[in-house]
């Protein structure tokens, strides 16, 4: 394997390695504040929410609206990772 093709496979690797793991409760959500990207949250007891999900999540020392944008990578560890308050019954 060529140095290119080995780069190629070894981002390939690390892209698939991040891909989220189906059912594992924690969410991508878009937070309600001048700040940018999106934060991951546990969903705790409101498990039944998917993309475009309304929720409350906590955010500094207050709690702010935000929107799911889907499962998370898994970037942070769980145990780091604090549950989503509330979510809409849309």
């Amino acid at each position: 394997m060529t140095d290119i093709a080995q780069t190629n496979a070894n981002r390939n690797a690390a892209k698939t390695a991040k891909e989220p793991a189906a059912g594992s409760g924690i969410l991508s959500v878009a937070v309600a504040a001048p700040v940018a990207g999106v934060y991951d949250y546990l969903a705790g007891s409101v498990v039944a929410l998917s993309r475009g999900s309304l929720v409350e999540v906590p955010f500094g020392g207050r709690h702010l609206p935000g929107i799911v944008m889907g499962p998370a990578l898994g970037d942070v560890a769980p145990a780091r990772l604090r549950p989503i308050s509330w979510a809409a019954d849309l």
